[in-house]
């Protein structure tokens, strides 16, 4: 049942994200934080199963478990294929709400946003992160059982997405006509904060494969 109702999440999520992208008056009749919240929807639903050790899930089964702290389980979450593109789909729909508020903000550059989030839910229906457990149990590797991965994994898909809003804002601002000044000021915050997350993101990577991939060792020679 659990499956089930997940797999219907999804494809739900896929389908009315698209349709509201590619449908003008659909977009303006339908409130944008009805689609955003739907977009979440999958993530959050994945990461309650980990955390309620819902292992009739294959990806709970094979990569949650109750032994594992509480802080080990939420990085479970992202510990797969399907974990990582659920959570995009969660950040994509926060930086739509924060693009949604923006001063002067097209519809076309709310759709796309809306439409590429759509696309990597439809992404994640192919890897099917809601399939029933096949009686094979796992864990989490441990080599990604570390406080660092808690923290890393969002803070790059949070960099993406900054990456992706003011490109998406750049594309419409193309397609609509809009002179180049505008475009950079529309896209010049979301560019700032993309430097800063992404270095954020890209300095606990190298931590953590210092730390845990002991690459510190590699000028004094292997073991």
């Amino acid at each position: 049942m659990l499956s089930l109702s997940g797999r219907l999440v999804l494809f739900t999520a896929a389908a009315i994200s698209l349709f509201w992208a590619c449908n003008r008056t659909y977009s303006e009749r339908i409130p944008l934080r009805y689609v955003l919240l739907l977009q979440t929807t999958p993530f959050l639903l994945l990461l309650m199963a980990f955390l309620a050790d819902w292992d009739s899930l294959e990806m709970v089964a094979t990569l949650g478990g109750k032994d594992l702290p509480l802080l080990y389980r939420i990085s479970a979450v992202w510990g797969g294929r399907a974990g990582p593109l659920l959570m995009w789909c969660a950040w994509m729909a926060l930086g739509t709400h924060l693009l949604s508020n923006t001063t002067g903000v097209q519809n076309l550059s709310l759709r796309l946003s809306v439409g590429f989030t759509g696309t990597l839910i439809g992404l994640s229906v192919l890897l099917d992160p809601f399939a029933p457990a096949t009686g094979i149990n796992d864990q989490l590797n441990p080599l990604l059982q570390t406080d660092l991965m808690v923290i890393h994994p969002p803070i790059v898909f949070a960099f993406y997405t900054l990456c992706i809003i003011p490109a998406l804002v750049s594309v419409s601002g193309s397609i609509l006509g809009s002179d180049q000044t505008s475009i950079h000021e529309a896209t010049l915050p979301w560019s700032r904060a993309a430097f800063v997350v992404g270095t954020a993101g890209i300095g606990l990577g190298g931590l953590w494969a210092y730390t845990v991939l002991d690459w510190g060792d590699i000028g004094h020679g292997t073991r």
